[in-house]
């Protein structure tokens, strides 16, 4: 803004006339603009399920139940039956070998995954099985991820749904998803807002709390051994297994 003598007038009158000038900061508009946005309450998604996730949840409504004390029990939503079970248990027997090679490299890791596989089986959470009944058993390889910066568990096992056979095939291809079930993080956000105080809680073994019915177990299936000098074994999974599409749906 400037102001200057009006033409023709005194300069003891004090009058004068003032001139603006307007420019566009696009960087601040944008700035702004992302403020207001983040206030603004998404519209609900419409259309309702899809076809696939319709099957998902009326396969769950006509099969789930609760075991004599109470635990849920769920089956594994096949879109159709998987294949290949011969050929799982041999890529689960390559991961298991490269597995006890970084065993013998890193003693610590080796011993944090014992300690992982001796507690899934004294819980229950898995069981050996016969070497007849590992034939017709699809296999999951696993491996772990070791995690330095957690407070409480340092290895996470992996059980992995998405590995692949010759025919290009996984056990998640044959598995339902299931709808979306969890609340986005916005609404959990604005909810929270509206109170002085709020409070989170964290499930134990979340997943691991759910049984899965025994006559689906053989489709998660793990080979695990003590020692590299032993040869390894078959245990089948009893519980919702991360790993597996529909983990995330059963366990909401």
């Amino acid at each position: 803004m400037g102001c200057v003598p009006a033409a023709g007038i005194p300069e003891s009158s004090h009058s004068s006339v003032c001139t603006f000038t307007a420019s566009s900061n696009d960087d601040l508009v944008k700035c702004v603009q992302d403020f207001w946005a983040q206030e603004v309450i998404p519209s609900p998604k419409g259309g309702g399920l899809s076809k696939m996730e319709r099957e998902c949840e009326e396969h769950f409504l006509n099969t789930h139940s609760r075991d004599p004390t109470g635990r849920s029990v769920v089956c594994l939503p096949f879109i159709s039956t998987p294949t290949g079970c011969e050929e799982s248990r041999k890529l689960a027997g390559y991961m298991l070998e490269r597995m006890q090679r970084r065993f013998s490299r890193d003693p610590r890791f080796a011993q944090l995954y014992a300690d992982f596989l001796r507690e899934y089986q004294t819980l229950s959470h898995m069981e050996r099985i016969s070497t007849e009944e590992a034939k017709s058993a699809y296999h999951l390889p696993h491996h772990g991820v070791l995690r330095e910066a957690s407070s409480t568990t340092k290895l996470r096992v992996v059980f992995n749904g998405s590995q692949k056979s010759s025919s290009g095939a996984t056990l998640n291809d044959k598995l339902h998803t299931g709808p979306k079930l969890q609340q986005d993080l916005i609404d959990v956000l604005l909810r929270w807002r509206r109170h002085a105080y709020v409070f989170t809680s964290d499930i134990e073994k979340m997943y691991r709390q759910i049984l899965v019915h025994p006559e689906d177990r053989k489709w998660q299936c793990i080979l695990g051994s003590e020692t590299p000098e032993r040869s390894p074994e078959s245990f089948q999974l009893c519980t919702v297994t991360y790993g597996p599409a529909s983990a995330p749906y059963h366990a909401l």
